[in-house]
């Protein structure tokens, strides 16, 4: 698959979704917190290319991160609204911006 298909297949799979409908996938070790500042899809791209160097500056920014436990409980109690991506076997999910 072509980087452009990738990115127009992650675009028309992303999607609002509350946290409990994410809390499986939570307690499997898959979803990852994308910070509000990095495109959500830029992110997916550059897993789906195994892009290393852009995640270990992300990572080490921690702007790209496994969802931890004191994070997951807060979504768990205000049940934001977040934006998911899949990017198998990860969810990628960024909070929704207001405005």
């Amino acid at each position: 698959m072509d980087r452009e298909q990738a990115k127009a297949d992650l675009l028309s799979q992303t999607a609002k979704i509350s946290w409990q409908e994410l809390e499986r996938y939570f307690a499997a070790g898959k979803v990852i917190l994308v910070d509000g500042s990095l495109d959500l899809i830029a992110v997916g791209t550059a897993l789906i290319d195994d892009d290393t160097q852009r995640f270990t500056e992300w990572t080490q920014q921690e702007l790209v991160k496994p969802v931890e436990d004191q994070q997951a409980k807060e979504f768990a109690a205000t049940n934001p609204t977040l934006w998911a991506s899949v990017v198998a076997p990860w969810v990628l999910v960024q909070e929704k911006r207001e405005g």
